[in-house]
């Protein structure tokens, strides 16, 4: 639909390793997202980084604390080619408040 902003992001890309490091940089007037492949945030080694500033910052913009949701989507609604289960472990969550 023409002129509605747009609220996500996607990016296509291919991994370079087994690790990724994502991180929000929430603020009440944007946030700021960015992947890395392996740990660390190696700007060398950046995937994808992506500024959402919607117009109606108090209105896009949750101020209060959420919860967060991580979700394994299958490509295109089909399993694996090789059938193997898949799985995905975080190994850590970090929450810095903004200062």
């Amino acid at each position: 639909v023409s002129g509605l902003e747009r609220h996500y992001q996607t990016f296509n890309f291919s991994l370079n390793g087994s690790y990724t490091t994502h991180r929000f940089i929430w603020t009440s007037k944007d946030i700021y997202f960015q992947s890395f492949h392996g740990h660390g945030n190696d700007q060398k080694k950046k995937i994808a980084e992506w500024y959402y500033k919607p117009q109606e910052k108090s209105k896009y913009i949750p101020r209060q604390p959420l919860p967060i949701y991580l979700n394994l989507w299958l490509f295109k609604g089909q399993p694996p080619t090789d059938l193997q289960e898949v799985e995905v472990i975080v190994s850590q969550f970090k929450f810095t408040p903004c200062s």
